[in-house]
C-alpha cells in the first residue's frame, strides 16, 4: 500500500560512499523498473492460470494455505519423489535458524523476502510478530501472494508486500515499503528462497543479486537457498535414482508461464553469490547449517544448499561468521 508521506530516499550518491563503484546506477535501475511495469500491465497475470510455488511450498509443509491446483501438483510431485516434503522441511528449518541468527547475533529486525513464501508461519514474519517490532516485506510478481502479504498485518504494516521482479532490481529496491526499510541505514536481512532455481542464467542471477547487495547497509545478512543434487554419491544406485527423481520434479514446475526449475552445484551457487573465496566454506547443505541437534534423516534432506553471508563495507558478500556454517 503506498505511503501517504514522501518515501525516504535510498542510500545514493549523497549518502553512500559505495555509489560510484556500483555495477548499475540508480537511474538505470529505475528506468528498467518502469519498462517492466509497463510490460506487466499488458500481460495476463500468471497467477490466474498456474499453480503458485509459494502455495505449493505450503502443501509440502503440510499447511492449509493452498488451492486445488497446488494440491494436485504436489500429489503428482510426491508420486515421483515421496521425500519431497523432507526437502521443504529441511529448507524451512534452516530459514528459521538463519532468521534467529540475524535477529539474535546481528540485532536485525527488518527482513526483505523474495521467492517462494507466504506470510503464514514464515520464519521472518513469525519473528516480527512475536517481537512486536521491525518489518517483513515480500517482493514478487504473483499478485495473489503479494496481496496475502499486504493483508496479513494490514493495521500495523509490519508485514507488507510489493509487486516486483528480482531480475529487475529497481522494481524491488525503489518500492516505498522497501525504501522505508532501507532508509534508516541499519542492517537488514535479505531472504531468498526458491528463487535462483527459477533463473537458469547464472550471470543474470548474479547481476541482479549484486545490484541488490550493493544497496544494502553494511553488516546486512543475506540468506539464500538453492535446490541441488551435489551431495549425492554418483557411485550409489539409490542416490542416482534420487537424482533422477529430483530432476523430474524440477521439470514438473514448468507450467504455462512458469519455467522448469534449475539445479546447481555448490560451485554454481557460489558463482551466483559472486564467487568470492571467503564464501567457499559458507555454502553447505541446509540441514547442516548451525544445526547441533541434527539427527540422521533421509537422503532428500541433502537436496537443498544454503548460505548465510554478510554484506561487507565494500558492498560485496563475505562470510557471516557467528555460529559457523557447520555445527
Amino acid at each position: 500500500m503506498p505511503s501517504s508521506s514522501p518515501p525516504a530516499p535510498l542510500p545514493g550518491p549523497d549518502r553512500d560512499d559505495r555509489a560510484a563503484e556500483r555495477s548499475a546506477s540508480d537511474a538505470a535501475l529505475k528506468a528498467a523498473a518502469e519498462r517492466w511495469k509497463r510490460a506487466e500491465e499488458r500481460q495476463e497475470p500468471p497467477e490466474l492460470c498456474c499453480p503458485s510455488p509459494a502455495r505449493m511450498r505450503e502443501v509440502l509443509l503440510r499447511r492449509p494455505n493452498s488451492y486445488s491446483m497446488e494440491r494436485e501438483w504436489c500429489r503428482r510431485a510426491e508420486r515421483v519423489m515421496p521425500g519431497l516434503p523432507d526437502v521443504a522441511r529441511a529448507e524451512n528449518e534452516f530459514l528459521a535458524r538463519a532468521v534467529a541468527f540475524a535477529a539474535e547475533n546481528r540485532g536485525i529486525d527488518r527482513f526483505l523476502v523474495l521467492g517462494d513464501a507466504l506470510p503464514f508461519s514464515f520464519p521472518a514474519v513469525d519473528h516480527v510478530v512475536a517481537a512486536g517490532s521491525g518489518q517483513a516485506v515480500y517482493a514478487g510478481d504473483d499478485k495473489v501472494v503479494v496481496a496475502q502479504w499486504r493483508a496479513h498485518d494490514a493495521g500495523r504494516r509490519a508485514v507488507d508486500g510489493v509487486d516486483g521482479s528480482f531480475l529487475v532490481p529497481g522494481t524491488v529496491l525503489f518500492a516505498d515499503a522497501v525504501r522505508g526499510s532501507l532508509a534508516p541505514g541499519a542492517p537488514v536481512c535479505l531472504l531468498l528462497t526458491g528463487l535462483f532455481e527459477t533463473i537458469p542464467d547464472t550471470d543474470a542471477a548474479a547481476t541482479a543479486l549484486r545490484a541488490c547487495v550493493e544497496r544494502l547497509p553494511a553488516r546486512s545478512v543475506v540468506v539464500a537457498t538453492h535446490a541441488s543434487v551435489d551431495g549425492l554419491d554418483p557411485g550409489e544406485p539409490e542416490d542416482m535414482l534420487l537424482e533422477r527423481k529430483m530432476r523430474e520434479v524440477c521439470r514438473l514446475y514448468e507450467y504455462h508461464h512458469r519455467p522448469p526449475r534449475s539445479l546447481r552445484t555448490a560451485a554454481g551457487f557460489r558463482r551466483v553469490l559472486g564467487d568470492r573465496p571467503e564464501l567457499a566454506a559458507s555454502v553447505v547443505p541446509a540441514v547442516e547449517w548451525n544445526n547441533p541437534d541434527r539427527a540422521a534423516g533421509s537422503r532428500a534432506e541433502s537436496l537443498c544448499l544454503a548460505v548465510v553471508a554478510e554484506v561487507t563495507g565494500t558492498g560485496a558478500l563475505g562470510a557471516a561468521g557467528g555460529p559457523g556454517a557447520r555445527a
